[in-house]
C-alpha cells in the first residue's frame, strides 16, 4: 500500500486558504482546524496498491470487490481508498514546526514537516495505544524524527486538554531537556495562531503551565489575584536515583526519554510508580510512551529488552516480529533503518533501495569499532538494535563474538538452557546436610540463582552414594562489606564454572550464578554471604574471594564452613607477581586483579573463541561487553570479576599439574588427579576408577 497526493494531508501548508483575519470566515476556518486537530481529516483516493511499508498481502490486505484495505497490525480498515488522517497527525503536519532543510535557502531552519509513511505509522501506533488502553515502546534506528514527533504530541495534549499533566522523564540529567526544549519551541511558534496558550507565571526548565494571573481591585482597594487560563501542565523530570520522582503527578501522557540509557532496574521501577497514578476506578487515565534508540543501549538494556520481547507483561502494544526468524511471538513496535531513509516524492519509503544503501555503508566502514557502532545505530532488526557497544577491555573481536552469541540466544530460545530458582537449606541448623533446588520464588518474591545444568554426580567407592566429585567446579565471588550502598550500583556477584573433568563435556562453562545485593529487609550482606555458601555446597566448590572485603570470610568461619573457601592461589600469584607480600590463607590479593581479568580475556579467546559459544546467560554476556577499567583502576562490573576468579582457579589447576601438585598449603591437592579419572560401570553409573 502506498500513498498518493500526500500534499493534500497538509492543506494549511499547501492550499494557503486562510481567510482575512477578523472576518466570520476566518473564525469558521479556525473552528474547522480545531475539529481537524481533534478528530482528524479525510482525504479521498489517497492510496493505491504497492509500496514497501504496509506490504500488500501481509500488513496491508486488500479486498478488491469491496475496495477496502485492512491493516491487521492496527485493526484499521481504509474504505474506498479514503485515508483518515488522525487529529494528532494533522496537527503535526499543518501546525508544528521542525528543524529541517529549507529547500529555498539550502540551510536548516524551522519548516513544516512533509508527510511520510512513517508519520502515518507513528500516528496509527499512537491511536492504537489509546483505543486498546495500552502503552507503547518504540525500538528504532536513529534519525527517524521521533524527537520532533513526540514534542508535537506533548504539545497537542497541552493545547487541547485543559488541566492535564504531561510528563517527560529521563534517567539522566543530560537527556531530560531535549524533548522539553522542542516542545516549548513549538508552543512559542504558535503565538500568531488561535491555538496559542498564555503561559504566565512564566515557564521554567522543569514546568510550563498554560495559565495567567488576573488581578482585580475591589472597591475597598484590596487587590485579589487569581490564576486563570487553560491550566494544562508540562513537566520535565529526571528519575536518576529516585524512582518516585513523579509520585505527586497524575500524567495523562508520559514520555520516557532514551529508555536504554537509564540505570539498570530504574526504568521499570519508575514506570511502576507512574503506572499506579494512571488509573482511576479501574479505568486507564494515562499512557506511557517509551523511546529506545539503537546504539544508545547501556545499563538499562536488560529492562528495555525484557519489555520489548514481552510486551504483554508490561501492557504494551504487541506486533508480529516479521524481521527475524522466531517462534511467532510478539514484540513491541520496531522501526528498522531502511524505513524513512530513501523516499519517493509522495513520502513513501523505498525500503529495498534503502537497504542496499545501508549495506553499502556497512561494507565501506573497515574499522571494526566504528562499523559495529554504525550497525547498532542503524539496525535492520531488533537483534541488531540490542547489540552493545564494547566497554573497551576485551577488544573488538571478542566483543563482536559476544554480540553474535547474544543474538543467537535471543533468536534461538530452545538453545537457551538456563533457568532461575533458589537453593534452600535442607536443614538451616546443619548446613552440611546440603541444599535443594526449587524453581519457586522465596518469601521475598525473588529467585536468586540462575543455572544451566545440574552438577555431575559420581558413585563414591567407599560409601556407594552419589557425590559431586572434588575439584571439578570452580567458584569465584566478588563480595562487599556494607549492607547498603546508596551511591553505588555495585552488586555482589558469584559464579560457578565447570573445570577439568575426565569426560570433557562442558569444560569452561559457567553453570551457576548469583548477582544481587539484598536489602536490609532481605538480610543485607549476611544474606548474600549465605547465598554464596548455598552455591558452594550445591556444587561442592571452594569459593575464591578477593581478600579485601573480609566480612564474608568471617561469615564462613562463623558457620564452620572454612573448608568451602579457596586457599590462596600461590602458583598463579607467583607467576604474576614475583614478590607478593600478602600472607592470607584464603582469598586472593586484590592487587593482582588485572591479571585475573586478562586470564578471563584469554579464556574467552582461546581455541578460536570456543568458550564464547559455551556461554548461556544473556546478562553475563552483556556485562562482559560493557566491561571497562575506570579511572583509579576501578571497574564497572562485579559479574566480570567473579567470572575471572573462576578462571584463576582453572589456571591454578594447570600450574599445579605442571609442577606435580606439590603445594604445602593444600593437603588435598591429590584430588587434582582423582577427579579426572572416572569411568562408567556396566550399569551406566559414573564411578571412580
Amino acid at each position: 500500500m502506498k500513498f498518493v497526493g500526500t500534499k493534500r494531508f497538509s492543506p494549511v501548508v499547501y492550499q494557503n486558504d486562510m481567510p482575512e483575519e477578523g472576518t466570520a470566515a476566518y473564525r469558521m476556518w479556525w473552528r474547522e482546524q480545531y475539529k481537524r486537530c481533534l478528530y482528524g481529516y479525510k482525504v479521498p483516493d489517497a492510496i493505491e496498491k504497492g509500496g514497501e511499508v504496509f506490504v500488500d498481502g501481509v500488513s496491508a490486505i486488500w479486498n478488491d470487490k469491496k475496495d477496502y484495505v485492512y491493516l491487521p497490525d492496527y485493526g484499521v480498515y481504509i474504505k474506498d481508498r479514503t485515508v483518515h488522517v488522525p487529529g494528532r497527525l494533522y496537527w503535526y503536519l499543518n501546525f508544528w514546526p521542525i528543524y529541517g532543510l529549507d529547500k529555498d535557502t539550502g540551510v536548516k531552519s524551522l519548516i513544516r514537516p512533509r508527510f511520510t509513511d512513517l508519520d502515518y505509522e507513528k500516528a496509527l501506533t499512537l491511536e492504537a495505544m489509546f483505543y486498546n488502553e495500552k502503552d507503547d515502546l518504540d525500538g528504532k534506528a536513529r534519525q527517524k524524527g521521533f524527537s520532533e514527533w513526540i514534542a508535537a504530541i506533548c504539545a497537542h495534549f497541552f493545547t487541547f486538554l485543559p488541566g492535564c499533566q504531561i510528563l517527560i522523564i529521563a534517567g539522566e540529567d543530560k537527556y531530560s531537556g531535549h524533548t522539553m526544549g522542542n516542545t516549548i519551541r513549538g508552543l512559542d511558534n504558535l503565538v500568531d495562531t488561535e491555538f496559542y496558550k498564555q503561559r504566565k507565571p512564566n515557564k521554567t526548565e522543569e514546568h510550563v503551565r498554560a495559565a495567567y494571573i488576573e488581578t482585580t481591585t475591589l472597591r475597598n482597594g484590596t487587590t485579589i489575584s487569581k490564576v486563570k487560563g487553560f491550566k494544562s501542565n508540562l513537566y520535565s523530570l529526571t528519575a536518576k536515583d529516585n524512582p518516585q520522582v513523579a509520585s505527586r503527578l497524575s500524567p495523562v501522557f508520559t514520555v520516557f526519554e532514551e529508555s536504554g540509557i537509564w540505570k539498570k532496574g530504574m526504568l521499570i521501577e519508575t514506570a511502576q510508580y507512574i503506572k499506579a497514578s494512571q488509573k482511576a476506578e479501574n479505568k486507564k487515565t494515562g499512557w506511557s510512551y517509551y523511546i529506545a534508540t539503537g546504539g544508545d543501549m547501556d545499563t538499562s538494556v536488560l529492562d528495555v529488552k525484557e519489555m520489548f520481547y514481552d510486551p504483554a507483561k508490561f501492557d504494551l502494544l504487541a506486533f508480529p516480529n516479521r524481521l527475524e526468524e522466531n517462534d511467532g511471538s510478539k514484540i513491541a513496535h520496531f522501526i528498522p533503518c531502511n524505513k524513512f531513509r530513501i523516499l519517493d516524492s509522495e513520502g513513501n519509503s523505498l525500503m529495498k533501495e534503502s537497504a542496499e544503501a545501508e549495506i553499502a555503508d556497512r561494507e565501506k566502514e573497515k574499522n571494526p569499532t566504528k562499523k559495529y557502532r554504525h550497525i547498532t545505530q542503524n539496525p535492520f532488526n531488533p537483534s541488531e538494535m540490542f547489540l552493545l557497544k564494547g566497554g573497551g577491555f576485551f577488544g573488538d573481536e571478542i566483543v563482536l563474538r559476544l554480540n553474535e552469541r547474544l543474538k543467537f540466544l535471543r533468536n534461538n530460545k530452545s538453545s537457551n538452557i538456563g533457568r532461575f530458582g533458589n537453593y534452600e537449606w535442607i536443614d538451616p541448623k546443619d548446613k552440611r546436610r546440603g541444599v535443594r533446588w526449587t524453581d519457586e520464588e522465596d518469601r521475598f518474591g525473588k529467585r536468586w540463582f540462575w543455572k544451566c545444568e545440574d552438577p555431575i554426580e559420581v558413585i563414591d567407592p567407599l560409601t556407594k552414594k552419589k557425590v559431586i566429585p572434588d575439584g571439578v567446579y570452580k567458584h569465584g565471588t566478588d563480595s562487599y562489606d556494607r549492607d547498603e550502598a546508596p551511591n553505588s550500583d555495585s552488586l555482589g556477584s558469584s559464579h560457578v564454572m565447570k573445570g577439568f573433568y575426565g569426560m570433557g563435556e562442558g569444560f569452561g562453562r559457567f553453570t551457576c550464578k548469583l548477582l544481587a545485593r539484598p536489602t536490609e529487609e532481605e538480610g543485607g550482606a549476611a544474606f548474600f554471604y549465605d547465598l554464596t555458601m548455598r552455591m558452594a555446597i550445591a556444587w561442592n566448590t571452594k569459593n575464591l574471594i578477593e581478600y579485601s572485603n573480609l566480612r564474608i570470610f568471617q561469615h564462613y568461619e562463623r558457620y564452620g564452613l572454612m573448608d568451602f573457601l579457596s586457599p590462596r592461589p600461590d602458583f598463579v600469584i607467583a607467576n604474576w607477581v614475583k614478590l607478593s607480600t600478602v600472607q592470607n590463607k584464603y582469598g586472593i590479593d586484590p592487587n593482582t586483579k588485572i591479571f585475573w581479568l586478562n586470564a578471563l580475556k584469554e579464556h574467552l579467546a582461546e581455541n578460536n573463541f570456543a568458550q564464547i559459544d559455551n556461554l548461556f546467560n544473556e546478562e553475563q554476556i552483556m556485562r562482559y561487553i560493557n566491561f571497562k577499567i575506570l579511572a583509579g583502576n576501578k571497574y564497572n562490573c562485579d559479574e566480570t570479576i567473579s567470572s575471572a576468579l573462576c578462571v584463576v582457579q582453572l589456571e591454578e589447576d594447570k600450574l599445579r599439574m605442571e609442577q606435580g601438585g606439590n603445594d604445602e598449603n593444600n593437603n588435598d591437592i591429590e584430588v587434582m588427579n582423582n577427579y579426572i579419572c572416572y569411568q562408567e560401570d556396566d550399569h551406566g553409573n559414573i564411578i571412580q576408577s
